[in-house]
């Protein structure tokens, strides 16, 4: 089996070639909802932009690089990404697209999607030729 271990300079570089860095996310479900959460420590709110296309989730967004921070003219370590971000998500369920609510948490950006309710059984009836619409 091929070792999937990853330096810290391998990241990097795979970041970097990139002109956006990525969203870390954690995505979970309860019984009724799907939870999108994601740290953005540095993000100021007003950049932040959430959509939902169909099942498609999208977060983006930009981390501006402290303007007090001097150019570094080498690093030793670099992990910490700065610019614009974007994250898609296919949702994994049905969801209810009218009541998704987002809300900030400590620098930490919280997304609820509500699963769209299952029909457990529908009685249907079968009409009349006489009641029938075209």
């Amino acid at each position: 089996m091929a070792d999937m271990h990853i330096s810290a300079e391998q990241s990097f570089v795979a970041v970097s070639e990139h002109d956006e860095g990525q969203l870390a996310l954690d995505i979970f479900e309860t019984e009724n909802h799907i939870f999108c959460v994601a740290p953005i420590a540095g993000v100021d709110e007003t950049s932040l932009d959430i959509s939902l296309t169909k099942d498609l989730l999208t977060i983006t967004g930009n981390r501006p690089r402290p303007q007090s921070l001097p150019e570094a003219q080498e690093y030793f370590l670099e992990e910490c990404f700065w610019g614009k971000f974007s994250r898609n998500i296919l949702l994994p369920a049905a969801i209810n697209s009218a009541d998704i609510v987002a809300r900030m948490e400590r620098d930490i950006i919280i997304v609820q999607i509500p699963k769209a309710r299952k029909v457990e059984q529908k009685k249907i009836s079968i009409q009349k030729k006489n009641e029938h619409h075209s």
